[in-house]
């Protein structure tokens, strides 16, 4: 489903654990990052208690690149490393929580199936067996809902920077590209909400992805 800065909002379907997981995707510089603090800010106000689990390839690719090897994102070691990091950030910071009350909710800055804009299905599928214990298709369910903050290098080039990653290489072709199948390599989800930069800024952007957000911890309030 594509949300525009001036769609109406969102309604979604079923669950009632107290624990929901959203992954924030989409191709480099969409934004995902920085509304990390606005999602947890919202969640707190509507009673939910956020875990932000951070970017997994940022933490890889920055400490990767800091000694002297050449660093190759798309190796079958590199995505390996990326995918335990995943998991492992994952299980730490939720461990021992999801059988309690209080409603969680676990925010991904990323999920794995992004590393499917870099690789092929086939060369990830034994990776994600190994590191996950389960296929693609059936990993990405693990979410309650997906939401993806589509790059400005798509049709806001002027606003698509390096500088505010270390870890970001793409030219804006490549990134543009990496948006495209990001976007659907998640369709596969039944919950994939795609807010576009629709000719707007960011605060229209950060406002029709917050909305999204809110609609989702209403729905999941209300059916508990």
């Amino acid at each position: 489903m594509a949300i525009s800065p001036q769609s109406p909002a969102v309604k979604l379907a079923d669950s009632t654990t107290n624990v929901k997981n959203i992954c924030v995707t989409g191709g480099p510089a969409g934004g995902k990052t920085t509304i990390m603090p606005d999602i947890s800010e919202l969640a707190l106000a509507k009673g939910w208690r956020p875990i932000v689990i951070p970017e997994a390839a940022t933490i890889v690719l920055t400490a990767l690149r800091g000694g002297s090897a050449k660093v190759v994102p798309a190796s079958v070691e590199v995505q390996t490393a990326i995918a335990r990091v995943q998991r492992n950030l994952a299980e730490s910071l939720i461990s021992g929580l999801e059988g309690e009350e209080e409603r969680l909710l676990v925010v991904h800055d990323r999920g794995p199936l992004d590393a499917l804009a870099y690789r092929s299905r086939e060369s990830l599928e034994q990776i994600f067996q190994n590191v996950f214990g389960m296929a693609i298709d059936e990993l990405a369910l693990e979410y309650d809902a997906v939401l993806h903050l589509q790059s400005t290098a798509v049709d806001a080039p002027q606003h698509y920077s390096l500088e505010n990653n270390a870890a970001r290489t793409e030219t804006v072709e490549q990134a543009s590209i990496a948006d495209l199948k990001t976007q659907e390599v998640w369709a596969v989800h039944p919950h994939q909400f795609i807010v576009t930069n629709g000719g707007a800024g960011w605060i229209e952007k950060r406002a029709a992805a917050l909305r999204v957000v809110s609609d989702l911890l209403d729905y999941w309030s209300a059916v508990r």
